[in-house]
């Protein structure tokens, strides 16, 4: 039994089972035969993997999810752990009395509260390394 993998720009859309000594010209119309291309017996192959002209690879792992929602209490761990929690401290201590409230009264903090984005403006922290926060905070 020989395997084929059918490519479409470069991915493996579905793979094909032809029993040895089968012509796949007389199987297949011609447009398929050309996307076909055999799979070696030592390699494993499924759809969504690419073909590079010379070797199958598997997808790239899919990004990690970011929390939308993390509490209070993970998230200042995380900052402790990022070494960002005296950073945070003065910034919230030089913000305005309402930003300062909101704080103090949170019990859970979202991802894409504006308050978030103000905290990490004030404190240079880019958008991946905030997503970052999140991921940790949601551990700990």
């Amino acid at each position: 039994m020989r395997v084929f993998a059918r490519v479409d720009g470069g991915i493996v859309v579905d793979l094909t089972q032809v029993a040895s000594g089968q012509d796949l010209d007389r199987l297949y119309h011609p447009d398929l035969v050309a996307a076909l291309v055999p799979v070696p017996a030592d390699v494993t192959v499924e759809a969504g993997h690419s073909w590079d002209g010379e070797q199958f690879s598997p997808p790239p792992a899919p990004p990690e999810l970011v929390p939308g929602i993390v509490s209070k209490l993970q998230l200042v761990r995380a900052l402790r752990h990022m070494v960002l929690k005296e950073l945070f401290d003065g910034a919230l201590a030089g913000a305005d009395e309402e930003t300062r409230e909101d704080w103090s009264l949170a019990v859970e903090i979202r991802r894409d509260d504006p308050l978030v984005a103000t905290f990490a403006a004030a404190l240079s922290v880019p958008d991946e390394a905030v997503d970052e926060l999140f991921r940790l905070a949601a551990t700990l």
